[in-house]
């Protein structure tokens, strides 16, 4: 992607199925919805710094997506953003983040850890559900809402840590956790 882009928006690369790489430029600021859907071939994927917002389904179904670096100061990840990324084993999201989209990382079968930062306020619907290689969670301080099913289906959850500044605690947010 050439310097001066501030914006990839909806669908730019989507589904091109043989990428296997891309770089960022610095100065980018959002990423749109669906931009790398499908992309199956793409492995790894580093944010620059300044990047705020990743949309919805922006890596939706990215099955080779191994490794994710997130910079600092990143705002939102947005619904179903990384969604079915079965090659994802850890992810460590960055300081700045405040919201976690719906289903935002559903369905990646071989996630197994999660950092989430201080100052993390919320966390959509199902966001984690089915993430069936997840054993533990803690999560941060600050952190005010979790929403319906947040961790549902987590095969392999057992062991779950609770912030005291939680206000609310959305449905059946562990539910189907057979572990």
């Amino acid at each position: 992607v050439p310097e001066g882009i501030v914006a990839i928006v909806c669908s730019a690369f989507s589904p091109c199925y043989s990428l296997t790489s891309i770089t960022f430029p610095e100065g980018l600021q959002s990423i749109g919805d669906s931009a790398f859907s499908g992309c199956g071939s793409l492995t790894s994927v580093t944010f620059p710094e300044g990047l705020q917002s990743i949309g919805d389904s922006a890596f939706l179904g990215c099955d080779s997506l191994a490794s994710v670096t997130f910079p600092e100061g990143l705002q939102s990840i947005s619904d179903f953003a990384f969604w079915g990324c079965n090659s994802l084993t850890t992810v460590a999201l960055p300081d700045g983040l405040q919201s976690i989209g719906d289903f935002a990382f559903s369905h990646c079968d071989s996630l197994a850890s999660v950092a989430f930062p201080e100052g993390l306020q919320s966390i959509g619907d199902f966001a984690f559900s089915l993430c069936d290689s997840l054993t533990s969670v803690t999560l941060p301080e600050g952190l005010q809402t979790i929403d319906d099913g947040v961790f549902s289906s987590c095969d392999s959850l057992t062991a779950v840590t609770l912030p005291d500044s939680l206000t609310l605690i959305g449905a059946n947010p562990f539910e189907s956790c057979i572990s």
